[in-house]
């Protein structure tokens, strides 16, 4: 069975490679391009 939790701090790295990989495979689904999110550094948030 699949578990959902709230994302912390502590994935935002992975999230945001995660969102690179789909933003390149799937761009139409976006509202940004990869050129420009992957630009973006990881923000840490406590």
């Amino acid at each position: 069975m699949m578990e959902t939790r709230r994302l912390g701090p502590d994935d935002a790295a992975a999230f945001r490679e995660a969102r690179l990989e789909c933003l390149e495979m799937y761009p139409e689904n976006f509202g940004t391009v990869w050129e420009v999110d992957q630009e973006y550094r990881v923000l840490t948030l406590r």
